[in-house]
């Protein structure tokens, strides 16, 4: 079985205390990358970064700001290259709010310099994505094929009831669903994961050790 991590950061605490009280609002994961692969027996990754106004990579989750340098980047990414077997997924966190900001295109500028040198430092890490979260354009094309995803996680899916149903109660769960992706996680990982046949595509989800 083909297994990823969404957002596989995210276990991570908050850069800035303010955020602390919403962490469950960002959090997709709540055991690290080593564990994820070790005894989760996760081989694609995904992370979202950001630039900011200073030009510091971030590793953010929407708004959301996680506690983890550019060193402790470089380790995640020489652990992953060392195994040798590893899809990464990389995202430009750019959304509504983060495209007005008057930096905005730097920030684009150094997510594609950034790829690049990736794709030269860590040649046994299988990179794909680099689009801009609000619009999915692709910001840099990286030379991996894209893999097959199976998105099984709370923005994607649905709690109970079909995700694009308009009454205003499907409304609701969807928007609570989305607030906290460990409510999706704990009702639906074990089902999906038991049921999930595909031998060629990788089975994407939060909370990887719920299952």
């Amino acid at each position: 079985m083909l297994l990823g991590s969404h957002n596989s950061l995210s276990y991570l605490p908050p850069k800035k205390w303010y955020m602390k009280p919403f962490h469950f609002m960002a959090r997709c994961q709540s055991v690290d990358y080593v564990k994820q692969y070790e005894e989760y027996g996760i081989r694609l990754f995904d992370i979202r970064l950001w630039f900011n106004e200073k030009g510091e990579i971030e590793v953010r989750h929407g708004l959301f700001v996680f506690n983890i340098d550019i060193k402790g980047i470089s380790d995640f990414l020489s652990f992953l290259n060392k195994k040798g077997d590893c899809y990464l997924r990389i995202i430009l966190e750019e959304d509504a709010v983060s495209k007005k900001y008057p930096y905005a295109k730097k920030s684009e500028m150094k997510f594609l310099m950034f790829c690049e040198r990736l794709e030269e430092a860590y040649k046994h890490i299988k990179f794909f994505g680099g689009n801009r979260k609000y619009d999915w354009i692709v910001v840099h094309h990286f030379k991996t094929t894209p893999p097959q995803l199976v998105d099984m996680y709370s923005s994607t899916t649905r709690f109970i009831g079909k995700r694009d149903d308009s009454t205003w109660f499907q409304k609701l769960l969807n928007i609570v669903d989305d607030w906290c992706p460990w409510f999706y996680a704990k009702k639906w990982n074990k089902k999906n994961f038991s049921e999930f046949k595909e031998k060629d595509k990788f089975l994407f989800f939060d909370f990887v050790q719920m299952r």
